[in-house]
């Protein structure tokens, strides 16, 4: 494969809406329903019997025919692709933009290393075109498996990457508030005022202040550990606004105070902001540790910024750590990295079927496989089947009570 990168004005079908009405979730339902769409030869087999039959020249004729080329994608491939990819495509390709303009521009390490390897492009262009479905053998526990290229900057992977490290953190968390019973979990959110000068200036003021508040006696005093990161956001009246979010366990904090000290600290900014974390319905705390693991994961939507400003971003993000984790929490650090690794002993995973094959039964109604689909958060209900359709299955009564009301499918 090479390295020659595709016309972004003209991206590859998967990447690209075939009207400008069209939403681009319904991209690949077009491809199912038009597999022969303007992107594409028209079929050898001839359609009608009055179509002429194509006169072939050659073995090779044949083959240079079907062969695909660099950016196209066999009908498993795209449909497994566009599933995995399918809730994030402007984003998707706002990244793609971005990391392609730094590979075109040969921008480099500190160390004279290309900042984005040929290698690296390539494994996020052809980011789950080969996604197998594997079901835990003891825990009733589901994942995919295959060609992810688990880029920083890949919506899908991020959203993978954040679900690995709320999981990984939950016993963590409980841990904490079972030692110390006073703590209570709060949301601390501490901002600069948005500026035009260099994104990295603004990171390392942002960073230096916050250090600066951590070894203060007073906040020393307050919290016993937690866990920070960095939210990249654009000013409402351009340049960068950066917000760094922490988890904070304290059984109580003055926002007076807060306020005052940030105020100090930073010479131009008041802005904070302090809510107690309360528990979910089943009583864990999955959700605030979610907002965090976001950041951690992903620090900004590049869709939200012109390119020139994501390619900042993104070769900013590579010198700079954006998230870390101290006190209580400090064994915290060890166990994000282990969950954005994802490494797991492939002996307790069984294989289920490819996640191509998965969504093309659920396509036809397959009340399994559309339930399959919902537990791997992969489900779109309009796309799935019509829901005036009677359902098919060998269990379609006997679901689980967790499925939604799958006879009362809601529409787009």
């Amino acid at each position: 494969m090479g390295n020659a990168l595709p016309d972004m004005s003209h991206p590859p079908p998967y990447l690209r809406c075939d009207s400008d009405t069209q939403r681009p979730d319904d991209r690949y339902y077009v491809a199912l329903a038009n597999p022969t769409g303007p992107d594409q030869n028209p079929p050898l087999v001839p359609t009608t019997e009055t179509d002429p039959v194509p006169y072939i020249h050659s073995i090779k004729a044949v083959a240079d025919a079907v062969r695909l080329d660099e950016y196209e994608r066999s009908v498993a491939e795209y449909l497994c692709q566009s599933t995995y990819h399918r809730r994030y495509h402007k984003e998707r390709v706002a990244a793609f933009a971005a990391l392609a303009a730094i590979h075109q521009r040969g921008m480099t390490t500190a160390a004279g290393k290309p900042l984005i390897s040929p290698t690296r492009l390539e494994r996020f262009q052809h980011c789950a075109t080969s996604v197998n479905v594997l079901r835990h053998r003891e825990r009733d526990e589901w994942r995919l498996s295959g060609n992810l290229c688990r880029d920083r900057w890949c919506p899908a992977c991020a959203a993978t990457r954040r679900r690995r490290i709320v999981h990984a953190l939950s016993p963590a968390f409980r841990h904490v508030l079972r030692t110390n019973p006073k703590a209570r979990p709060r949301l601390v959110t501490l901002t600069v005022r948005h500026a035009d000068e260099p994104l990295a200036d603004i990171l390392h003021h942002l960073k230096k202040c916050w250090r600066a508040l951590t070894v203060d006696p007073w906040w020393k005093s307050t919290q016993a550990g937690g866990i920070w990161a960095i939210e990249i956001k654009p000013g409402r009246r351009g340049g960068w606004h950066p917000h760094l979010h922490a988890i904070v366990f304290s059984p109580w904090i003055s926002a007076r105070l807060l306020r005052k000290k940030w105020q100090a600290l930073t010479g131009d900014s008041m802005q904070v902001d302090i809510r107690q974390v309360a528990p979910g319905t089943e009583g864990n705390f999955d959700g605030p540790l979610g907002y965090i693991a976001k950041y951690i994961g992903k620090p900004a939507q590049l869709a939200a910024w012109p390119l020139e400003r994501a390619v900042e971003i993104v070769a900013t993000a590579r010198s700079v750590r954006l998230w870390s984790a101290w006190g209580c929490m400090a064994d915290a650090k060890k166990t994000i990295t282990q969950a954005e690794e994802d490494k797991y002993n492939a002996a307790d995973w069984l294989s289920v079927a490819p996640l191509s094959q998965v969504v093309m039964r659920a396509l036809h109604g397959h009340a399994e496989s559309i339930w399959l689909l919902e537990q791997l958060s992969l489900y779109d209900w309009h796309l799935v089947r019509d829901p005036t359709q009677p359902l098919r299955g060998t269990q379609a009564s006997l679901m689980p009570r967790t499925t939604p009301a799958i006879g009362l499918l809601p529409g787009p």
